[in-house]
């Protein structure tokens, strides 16, 4: 039963099964108007609702692409780590939107939200990460590109292309991607930990970069699967690189604001 469930879970999350077996049973409804030029001869790079007897590319709220891949992803949180911990799975996601949803049905018909969630999504890719790393950059006068976008709530109410929806924030849009881009891709399917609160990444030199948290009172010997360990002092965080040098960090040692939003993406990362 438990093998089934496992199973079934592969397919209805991660459309991991043969494409042949489940084509069939595809339902093209991604127009609000039918027409005779409906369904389309276009193939979907997901299955964005299953029905009773029928998979299908839209949702309950509208037709633009972005808002059916960003309701699969939403919210962001660490447990969210597990879009990346199948190699390459991140970039398939991100490549399948803008390299095929994008181009063949433009914007649905709407302006798309769910923006700032394609960024967070690009960060967890090796490449995609141009257009994330470009927002949290500072620009000539300091700024960065990130400070014009605007809570979805806010007043004057904010365009669609700097929406930040109601289930994250500035701030965490910001250290989400500043932390995948100096620590790397997702690498914990692949080198596990010993410990729930760790998780290994793969930077942009192939080197891995090893982190944990230590949430106990006493000291923490996390053992990840490649044999590498870190050790962690009580309520403290830690991280090196395969060199064995601690790193991974943009600004070297993690700053008390940037630990309290990287704990909660630790303490809630799923395990394979």
């Amino acid at each position: 039963m438990f093998a089934s469930e496992a199973r079934a879970a592969e397919l209805y999350w991660f459309g991991l099964t043969d494409d042949g077996t489940f084509r069939p049973n595809l339902s093209f409804r991604q127009y609000s108007v039918k027409s005779d030029a409906v369904p389309k001869p276009y193939v979907p790079s997901m299955v964005s609702q299953v029905n009773q007897n029928e998979m299908t590319y839209q949702t309950d709220f509208g037709n633009p692409p972005l808002l059916k891949l960003g309701i699969q992803v939403l919210p962001f949180t660490g447990s969210s780590y597990y879009l990346g911990s199948t190699p390459g799975n991140a970039d398939a996601i991100v490549s399948g939107y803008l390299d095929n949803d994008l181009p063949k049905l433009a914007d649905g018909g709407t302006s798309p939200s769910n923006r700032d969630k394609l960024l967070m999504l690009q960060a967890m890719t090796a490449k995609y990460t141009a257009d994330p790393r470009a927002l949290i950059t500072p620009a000539s006068g300091g700024a960065l590109p990130l400070d014009s976008w605007k809570m979805q709530w806010e007043i004057p109410t904010p365009t669609f292309n700097n929406l930040i929806l109601q289930d994250t924030s500035r701030g965490a849009v910001y250290w989400w991607i500043d932390t995948l881009l100096a620590h790397g891709v997702p690498h914990h399917w692949e080198n596990d930990a010993n410990h729930t609160s760790a998780a290994s990444f793969l930077d942009g030199r192939g080197g891995r970069v090893y982190t944990a948290y230590n949430p106990g009172e006493s000291p923490l010997l996390v053992t990840f699967a490649d044999g590498n360990t870190l050790e962690v002092a009580p309520l403290a965080y830690a991280h090196e690189t395969s060199a064995g040098a601690g790193g991974g960090c943009t600004a070297g040692a993690l700053n008390p604001v940037g630990l309290a939003l990287l704990l909660p993406l630790l303490l809630l990362l799923r395990r394979k």
